[in-house]
């Protein structure tokens, strides 16, 4: 490599990143009042990047319409100001479960004979008033054992599932829901071509729902809350919430809702709950996409002008003492140790909510926040965290830490605060406060890149009553903050306003968890449709054609002096840049590779600390990435296009200039032990080493690392000689951003490139899936009440003529399996099953199945999901919707930016020269009944099966899980080798 280092002092010297503001765009003007061409008013605003129109209807109801003519697609999101908060104290959860239920359809679809149906619906829920009123828990059992009679006769005429299948048809993706204190949403990704469609099934949802397959859903819900109680984490945060608000709906009321009333449930005041708050002057409808908002507000005006306007139940917002102390609690819950810090602050609508967001970067943003050097690269701790949550009465800045080996919790607190006290102080470099700023517009640029992006920042503005040229002209207000007010906010503001949680390992046996309760499988009607889906289907709309990306038309691909390829995809929409630089080296031939990777993230050079490093690229509004897996090492450059060449040469100096020293590889060791010790701890990451065991067996890539001693024996000049000679090595790049090819390619070749010939690469290790000859189980402990239960198949070697059935099975199957062990026994909160598709041609397509299982239901899990992937139901029907479905979305899907590249990268990686979507949009449509039998029968029925489970083992019952296949239990040095 060549280094130029006199330039490269001079260049970072004369160019401070204090003096670089990115351009945005300029202040936007609050709103003035327009009328568009059919004589309706809206509000407008000048210099909106987004041209953003907001509409209010007759009756209340906010439209807000962002046209972006990028791709044929249409964020949608309907949202409701009502959230946990609105709650009534005494059954809280409310919010949370129509959520859920909203999904079910009303008296015209999610049913097939609502006259037949509604008697039962009308007596189950009597029932659980009943139910819900009564103390006995004998009495309890018997009325839910009527409930579930009743459940299941009522199921007969239910399809509980039509409204996804409708938005399936529809080629939507992203189908989802949310609650939280303030507000609910409901949101999805749809085809533009099928907006019509999609405003009508969401008026009539509205309309009039139905609370069909009721307690199956209350499965789901209860699900969700083991889930979180085993969740160390997650229950952590939900603890540290309550410690802030002692009186207030956020601490009160979790979104969730308490047990007691999770057991316990209202039919009668979730209508209640519907009719006070689903109104149209507490609603909006969000669309950022494809769209025309004069053809978009006359059809909105149509069929939403039925909802009527009226008063809103007033909510007694109860304000919280100023805390005169710091209050702590402990808490053992599964998973490593750690520290969760919550400072309590104003809601977002606020200047002081704000300013917390700043506060936040100075202190973290990945690279060279207080936390960030001082924390993390010094290694005062394992790892500290941070991140905001606003919501309309009050924010809260988190802060979690994870103790180094043999470090108390209360140590990390300290080291926290004392961080902290550096901004009191003043103790922080002068250009941080404005690179903070100017990182945050960065990420802000980046938003308004998707439709997702700007349409999450309209979802703020319209949920916490924040004007939009406020909401978008935030971050200049901050740009107007100087060092000394920020002194003084933290002065002020991160004092005695904080609560701490200390999770330590265990079980708290004080938790109450909510057992199964009986529950009949309910009848799917798997293929049946009612008239209103009739109508939408018999629709015609005009087809969008898909487009395939075309790798010789769609990327610039040249070659540098020296042979090496680089491809470029030009950046018209900002002035950011992503470089990319792969190399088929990877820990597979080198294990010193892999821990190469982790010591340069702590590595100085001669001239710069591994603090400084981070702040240097700070400074020009960059970043540097490395990792290497078992198939790829890859590095990341990226950030503002006019600092390309400084970024690459300041990576180029540190790559040339690496010192080796014992401290440093002896810190990385310290970090790498206490780091593999929590990993034993984590369900998650035992039951995806053991997934590995299941898919290699015990010759697995993940083990191939240096265990602790052959570390301590290593010579840090190998490791660091490693990254030296990397780019002596064959490689390639890829390039999205502004610059023209010729300059990129300037600069690569000055900077980066010194080989003439880089060396080939020569593969030292193969790893390869595992043949399947029987069906085995395998067991693995983790210390949690949940179980993961995992089921893999090794299919065969990657095949693209195999691709489109590979997208047709994923969607017809995917669902399937969801519906089964969600929505029809009430088994698992997560389900889903795909076949993974190889990103390297020596590699299997896997089928992967998972469900999140108590430990009371995992007999069950098991018999319905090899069950189901044994002997697949083909319903003629619902196979044809699936390919409905998928051409739907492949139609109308564009890939674009640096996804482009990563596709072609990925289209190398498999010894194919094109996209892969070209064979699916060609043969899918034509793929029959009998032919995707076939596939199923071929590739997957009569192939064995792993399956896999995760959790308490001292509750399973050995016996019944030998009809699967002999057992299995993978122990620490199975799983890890270490």
């Amino acid at each position: 490599m060549k280094l130029k280092r006199k330039s490269l002092r001079l260049l970072l010297a004369f160019y401070l990143f204090v003096n670089f503001q990115p351009a945005l765009w300029a202040q936007i003007k609050p709103a003035h009042k327009k009328v568009d061409d059919a004589g309706r008013t809206y509000e407008s605003f000048e210099n909106d990047p987004t041209n953003l129109r907001i509409y209010t209807l007759k009756n209340g109801l906010k439209v807000y319409l962002a046209p972006n003519h990028n791709s044929p697609r249409i964020r949608t999101s309907i949202m409701v100001k009502s959230g946990s908060k609105h709650d009534p104290a005494e059954a809280t959860g409310l919010a949370h479960y129509l959520e859920h239920l909203l999904f079910k359809g009303t008296d015209r679809y999610g049913t097939l004979n609502f006259e037949a149906e509604k008697p039962l619906l009308d007596q189950i829920e009597v029932l659980f008033e009943k139910h819900r009123m009564t103390s006995s828990e004998e009495e309890k059992k018997v009325i839910y054992k009527n409930i579930d009679e009743l459940s299941l006769k009522a199921s007969k005429y239910s399809l509980s599932r039509e409204y996804n299948d409708m938005m399936a048809e529809m080629g939507a993706w992203a189908v989802n829901a949310f609650t939280n204190f303030d507000r609910v949403g409901y949101i999805s990704n749809i085809p533009s071509n099928q907006l019509e469609k999609w405003l009508d099934l969401e008026a009539e949802r509205f309309r009039n729902p139905q609370f069909r397959t009721f307690h199956t859903e209350l499965e789901t819900v209860y699900e969700e809350m083991n889930t979180i109680i085993d969740d160390g984490p997650r229950y952590s945060l939900f603890k540290i919430i309550e410690l802030l608000f002692p009186k207030h709906q956020y601490g009160s009321q979790t979104a969730i809702g308490k047990i007691e009333h999770l057991k316990n449930p209202s039919i009668t005041e979730i209508k209640k709950y519907y009719n006070s708050n689903y109104v149209p002057n507490n609603m909006a409808i969000i669309l950022v996409g494809d769209l025309y908002p004069e053809d978009v507000i006359q059809m909105i005006e149509e069929k939403f002008a039925y909802m009527k306007a009226q008063e809103l139940p007033p909510i007694p917002i109860i304000k919280e003492s100023p805390m005169s102390q710091p209050v702590e609690k402990y808490i053992e819950a599964p998973g490593t140790d750690m520290i969760r810090m919550g400072f309590r602050f104003k809601g977002l609508a606020t200047k002081e909510a704000l300013m917390i967001r700043l506060v936040d970067m100075m202190l973290m943003n990945g690279r060279a926040g207080v936390f960030d050097l001082n924390i993390n690269k010094a290694q005062k701790a394992q790892n500290v965290s941070t991140y905001i949550e606003s919501y309309k009465d009050y924010s809260i800045h988190f802060i979690a830490g994870y103790p180094k080996k043999d470090q108390s919790l209360e140590e990390v607190r300290d080291i926290i605060l004392k961080e902290i006290d550096r901004l009191k102080k003043g103790e922080f470099p002068d250009w941080l406060q404005e690179a903070a700023i100017n990182d945050l517009k960065q990420n802000q640029m980046r938003s308004l890149e998707s439709n997702n992006g700007i349409s999450g920042l309209i979802l703020s503005s319209f949920s916490f009553d924040i004007p939009w040229n406020e909401r978008m002209n935030q971050l200049d207000e901050l740009s107007k903050i100087s060092k000394e007010e920020i002194i003084e906010f933290v002065k002020t503001r991160y004092v005695n306003n904080y609560a701490v949680v200390y999770k330590k390992r265990g079980l708290d046996p004080s938790i109450q968890k909510i057992k199964k309760p009986e529950i009949s499988p309910i009848d799917l009607n798997e293929g049946k449709v009612s008239d209103f889906r009739k109508n939408l289907q018999t629709r015609k709309t005009v087809p969008i054609n898909p487009r395939i990306i075309d790798f010789k038309e769609d990327i610039q691909q040249i070659q540098l002096k020296n042979g090496i390829p680089l491809n470029m995809v030009h950046n018209a929409t900002n002035d950011l840049f992503t470089l990319k630089i792969s190399f088929d080296l990877s820990q597979n031939n080198d294990k010193l590779l892999a821990l190469a990777v982790d010591y340069l993230s702590l590595a100085n050079t001669d001239q710069y600390t591994a603090i400084q490093i981070q702040e240097e690229f700070y400074k020009i509004g960059c970043s540097f990435n490395i990792s290497t897996n078992t198939q790829l090492t890859s590095i990341f450059i990226s950030g503002l296009g006019e600092n390309f060449q400084k970024a690459v040469q300041l990576f180029d100096h540190i790559l040339s200039n690496l010192k080796g020293e014992t401290k440093t590889k002896n810190a990385l060791l310290e970090k790498i032990s206490k780091e593999r010790n929590d990993w034993k701890k984590s369900r998650g990451v035992i039951a995806r080493w053991s997934t590995n065991y299941l898919a290699y067996g015990a010759n697995s890539p993940l083990k191939n690392v240096y265990s602790e001693e052959e570390i301590k024996g290593l010579d840090v000049n190998r490791i660091v000689d490693k990254l030296k000679s990397l780019l002596n090595y064959d490689h390639r790049y890829f390039y999205h951003g502004p610059q023209p090819v010729d300059e990129i390619k300037s600069i690569l070749e000055s900077d980066l490139e010194n080989s003439p010939k880089p060396l080939k690469v020569k593969r030292s290790k193969e790893f390869r899936h595992q043949k399947y000859d029987h069906t085995e189980v395998y067991l693995a402990e983790a210390e949690t009440k949940q179980f993961d239960l995992i089921l893999l198949s090794n299919l065969k070697p990657y095949d693209p003529q195999l691709m489109p059935h590979v997208y047709l099975f994923n969607q017809y199957f995917g669902d399937l399996f969801f519906k089964e062990l969600r929505e029809a026994r009430g088994l698992a909160y997560s389900a889903y099953s795909y076949i993974s598709t190889p990103t390297w041609k020596d590699r299997s397509f896997l089928l992967y199945s998972r469900a999140g299982v108590q430990s009371d239901k995992y007999l069950e899990a098991v018999e319905a999901a090899f069950s189901l992937i044994k002997e697949m139901p083909i319903d003629p029907n619902s196979f044809e919707n699936a390919k409905t479905a998928m051409m739907e979305k492949l139609r109308s899907e564009r890939i674009v930016r640096f996804n482009i590249l990563s596709r072609f990268e990925t289209a190398q990686n498999q010894g194919i020269n094109y996209d892969e979507r070209k064979l699916v949009v060609k043969d899918l449509p034509n793929i029959s009944l009998k032919q995707f039998q076939k596939f199923h029968e071929q590739y997957i029925k009569n192939n064995h099966l792993k399956i896999l489970l995760v959790g308490d083992l001292n509750v399973l019952k050995e016996e019944d899980l030998r009809k699967f296949g002999a057992i299995k239990k993978l122990n620490t040095e199975d799983i890890f080798g270490f």
